[in-house]
């Protein structure tokens, strides 16, 4: 899924995928940037998100 913040290191389109944990991946394979964000939301198996990722990465973005 695109997402229609740009890349907080070279301004690229992201993705994002979401496994148990929400990432966000630029699509320019020269800076290739995966974030991801801790918190204290218990996903399963054990993993840990921030309450809301999205949020996060928008604040973060260019």
């Amino acid at each position: 899924m695109i997402f229609d913040s740009k890349c907080p290191f070279c301004g690229s389109s992201v993705t994002v995928k979401k496994t148990p944990v929400t990432f966000f991946k630029c699509s320019n394979n020269r800076c290739g940037a995966l974030v991801s964000f801790g918190g204290s939301k218990r996903l399963i198996n054990g993993f840990y998100e921030a309450e809301n990722p999205e949020r996060n990465f928008k604040r973060r973005s260019k």
